[in-house]
């Protein structure tokens, strides 16, 4: 067997095999490629391509949005005041009893008493508690009578002069401590004569800015209203 095979190999090299015998390995050749081609390969070769064009052309899920609170964004920070908002107002004395009593106080956008900056003597003295028609607004957010009644000699004063008057607040509790930025509204609660009281209230947005907003007011009766005991209150803060 071995002889034969030698002799074969040695007529292969000596000797060209035949026209037909190379045309069928030709054959033979083209259709085992075309086969390769048809089949696309083994199933791990196919598995691996899929893949590998899914991680291609797969496009990149979008990330859901950061939530936030109160309207902010993730970046932004609420931090305490240090600038210092002022209040001025025209003042006109009436020359009467029962009137001339007006204060001046700063809630939070939620409605809480933050800090009162002024209020006529009579009325923090204990005259709410006779007059019942002396600063109702006011003696009511205050708490007058409570528990939690206010030291009303950080605040009270005598009855100012007619003329320009001005209140400032440094932007703290009544505890002394930084309230943070945000919205806030200012009060003038005017006592003008009895029942005749006028409200005068803004809005205004502490931040960043410096920022100037004007009270609307609002009145009891016509007799209030026809009255220039308080006019013109305008709240600047400055940061």
């Amino acid at each position: 067997m071995t002889r034969q095979i030698d002799g074969l190999r040695t007529n292969v090299y000596r000797k060209a095999p035949p026209a037909h015998i190379l045309l069928c390995i030709f054959i033979c050749l083209t259709l085992v490629l075309l086969l390769a081609g048809c089949g696309g390969g083994s199933p791990e070769t196919k598995a691996a391509t899929t893949e590998k064009v899914m991680t291609t052309t797969a496009e990149p899920t979008p990330l859901p949005p950061t939530e936030t609170t109160d309207g902010q964004s993730p970046e932004t920070t609420v931090g305490p005041l240090t600038g210092e908002l002022e209040i001025t107002l025209n003042y006109k004395h009436i020359d009467d009893i029962a009137s001339n009593q007006y204060a001046v106080w700063i809630e939070d956008s939620d409605g809480n008493m933050v800090r009162t900056l002024y209020v006529t003597s009579f009325t923090a003295d204990g005259g709410w508690e006779f007059r019942e028609d002396s600063l109702t607004v006011w003696v009511e957010r205050a708490g007058m009578g409570s528990d939690d009644a206010p030291d009303i000699d950080a605040f009270s004063g005598a009855t100012p002069k007619s003329g320009p008057q001005s209140y400032r607040w440094d932007c703290t509790d009544e505890e002394g401590q930084p309230v943070p930025a945000g919205e806030y509204h200012f009060f003038v609660d005017a006592t003008i004569f009895w029942e005749d009281a006028a409200l005068f209230e803004g809005t205004i947005e502490l931040g960043d800015e410096e920022v100037t907003a004007v009270a609307e007011p609002a009145f009891t009766n016509d007799e209030a209203a026809a009255s220039d005991m308080i006019t013109d209150v305008v709240a600047v803060y400055r940061p």
